[in-house]
């Protein structure tokens, strides 16, 4: 990931896969909810561990998931994805969130993807 204050030119937006990054954003809706469905699916307890406002928050939360996947793939650059977990992590830890529930999260998203990326795309998202 380059960043402009060093001088360096901006990621190339078109160098990894932009139709798979332009389909996830597109379904962006529609995909946290079935990631937060998948999640709970994955995850028994998920949703007996948080109330309604915890579970609303999650649900915001892949909204950003979604939008950092997409900007890895279209990029190619999986730092989008990798700092942005590191930086998670604080946070839901304040949130009372486990890793655990985090990872099955990332699991709800990865099957969620499924559904709007082909084959090829998927092996990239993951």
């Amino acid at each position: 990931m380059h960043h402009p204050s060093l001088g360096l030119p901006p990621d190339d937006a078109t160098a990894g896969m932009p139709a798979a990054a332009a389909h996830l954003r597109a379904s962006r809706d529609r995909l946290a909810r079935v990631a937060l469905e998948e999640t709970i699916r994955i995850a028994p307890g998920f949703d007996d561990r948080y109330d309604d406002t915890q579970l609303r928050l999650i649900l915001r939360d892949f909204d950003r998931h979604i939008e950092q996947l997409a900007r890895a793939l279209e990029t190619g650059e999986d730092a989008y994805v990798v700092s942005y977990g590191e930086w998670l992590v604080p946070i839901y830890r304040r949130r009372k969130i486990p890793m655990l529930d985090f990872i099955a999260m990332l699991a709800g998203l990865r099957d969620a993807c499924a559904a709007v990326l082909s084959p090829e795309e998927n092996e990239a998202a993951r």
